[in-house]
């Protein structure tokens, strides 16, 4: 016999989505967990092309500008959500920022491998191609003598 009873909450990524992004009125879309701030919500290449325009007319280079403006708003935006940011070692500490993650379509994120992996210089070749695709992260040292 079970005294106290555990309610699981089930996530479905679906139902978050539409908890969080809401519609309104004049047409745009509003972030429930961000105090209703309005969001812009397009295709990734309809906006590298919409950036495009913007240097091709300016004529000045974006990314820089446009790297620091992300991590200013990313800074502002955590702050106002409410989430505690992601400490430690432990990832079931960090549910709250990665269903952020996810239902902004941002993606997820894991811990990186601690571990520090002893390869050849022959293994370098075929690990590196890894890294540039995402298959692999990590600290590596290069055994000349192996």
């Amino acid at each position: 016999m079970r005294f106290f009873k555990r309610k699981f909450r089930e996530y479905s990524l679906e139902n978050e989505i539409k908890k969080r992004w809401l519609p309104s009125s004049c047409g745009l879309i509003l972030d429930n967990l961000r105090n209703l701030q309005p969001v812009w919500k397009v295709e990734s290449t309809f906006f590298e092309n919409f950036l495009s325009g913007i240097e091709n007319r300016s004529g000045v280079s974006l990314g820089r500008r446009l790297a620091h403006a992300s991590s200013e708003s990313e800074e502002f935006l955590s702050k106002i959500s409410g989430f505690p940011a992601p400490k430690g070692s432990n990832p079931a500490k960090w549910s709250d920022t990665k269903l952020d993650w996810l239902t902004r379509g941002i993606g997820n994120f894991e811990l990186l491998d601690k571990s520090i992996k002893e390869i050849s210089l022959e293994q370098l070749v075929e690990e590196y191609s890894k890294m540039l695709e995402g298959k692999t992260s990590g600290r590596y040292i290069i055994n000349l003598n192996k």
